[in-house]
């Protein structure tokens, strides 16, 4: 006869799951740090700095704007609550944004718990994400092509 506590753990075997949170060594304080960085920075510099120098090696070489253009201001003005000037910088910026916040929370989880959360697709649907993104990824890029009035 099974206790209660060997018939949940033989079910929860049974059960298909696509999440699965695994001990792990605490492999993310370095992407946590780095993610902090970012995050805090979004919230400390105005969104009105005057640019420096420009990051995007693909204006400076051959004169037209790359998918990212636009990320790091609209980072800036995401994190300062302006969502228009944001999505005019660059139409992926929103996605990227809360993509960066998620991974921050995960990193976060897994530095202070030391636990990893997995989550386990399979082929069709790997590959309906990878289409995805390199569909909003070819709809930003056209966007900065065409119609991006800061760049």
């Amino acid at each position: 006869m099974l206790s209660c506590r060997d018939q949940n753990e033989a079910e929860m075997n049974l059960t298909p799951s696509k999440f699965a949170i695994q001990a792990a060594p605490s492999r993310r304080l370095g992407g946590f740090v780095i993610l902090s960085g970012i995050l805090f920075a979004s919230l400390v510099v105005s969104p009105f700095h005057r640019e420096v120098f420009s990051v995007c090696l693909l204006k400076d070489v051959f004169g037209i704007p790359c998918p990212g253009c636009g990320l790091t201001r609209a980072f800036l003005f995401l994190a300062h609550g302006d969502l228009r000037s944001a999505l005019e910088l660059n139409a992926n910026s929103l996605l990227v944004f809360s993509l960066v916040v998620l991974l921050w929370v995960h990193s976060a989880y897994n530095a202070l718990t030391h636990n990893e959360i997995k989550v386990h697709l399979t082929r069709m649907e790997s590959f309906s994400m990878a289409t995805l993104a390199a569909i909003a990824t070819a709809s930003g890029w056209i966007y900065n092509l065409q119609r991006n009035p800061w760049l």
